[in-house]
């Protein structure tokens, strides 16, 4: 990710970008996005925005496979789904 889109993020997005990115591989495979991501989204939802192209930005194909740079699918996970800090679970 670069410094430009980071600074496009919100506090809270960064936040959550910088947590989520330190404990990331570089590289995922898109049918492991659940379990690195820890269910927050499914690898058939990024299939789908890959399809209507709207998915990560950086993304590979390894024989069968997709796999993306960890920057940009979490980046794309901001972007798509938004970030909000929850300051009392009770409102939920």
């Amino acid at each position: 990710m670069t410094k430009k889109t980071r600074s496009a993020f919100t506090i809270e997005e960064k936040e959550f970008t910088d947590a989520v990115l330190d404990k990331l591989p570089p590289v995922i495979a898109r049918h492991h996005i659940d379990r690195f991501l820890g269910g927050i989204v499914s690898p058939h939802t990024v299939k789908n925005a890959d399809l209507a192209g709207t998915g990560p930005e950086i993304a590979w194909r390894i024989g069968n496979k997709v796999a993306y740079k960890s920057e940009s699918l979490v980046a794309w996970l901001v972007k798509t789904m938004g970030v909000k800090r929850i300051q009392n679970l009770q409102s939920l």
